[in-house]
């Protein structure tokens, strides 16, 4: 009974600590912008956008971002159809670091 209460307690701070830090978020992006697609932050309560910026590297600017991922890091991806690259994308401002094929 002890353990079961450990990992209750556990849970409820785990819980309580993942409730500090906001309400959920997602990203997306708008592929029909012109000049380059845009990055969005939603807030999955409330569905506020905040448009974080367009999807570019120092050398690029993506038109036809198609999918985002987070990976296991906390990093996340994204997918260009045009280009077929791979590439992480800043939550901050959709910059591009580096990109990969």
């Amino acid at each position: 009974m002890e353990r079961m209460t450990r990992i209750i307690v556990i849970g409820l701070l785990a819980l309580s600590v993942n409730s500090a830090f906001g309400a959920p978020v997602g990203y997306s992006v708008n592929s029909d912008q012109v000049n380059g697609d845009r990055l969005y932050r939603i807030d999955l309560e409330t569905g506020a956008s905040e448009d974080r910026g367009i999807v570019q590297s120092a050398s690029a600017v993506f038109s036809d971002v198609e999918g985002l991922a987070f990976d296991a890091d906390g990093v996340l991806w994204g997918l260009d159809d045009q280009s077929l690259s791979l590439f992480p994308v800043s939550i901050g401002n959709g910059t591009v670091a580096r990109e990969q094929v």
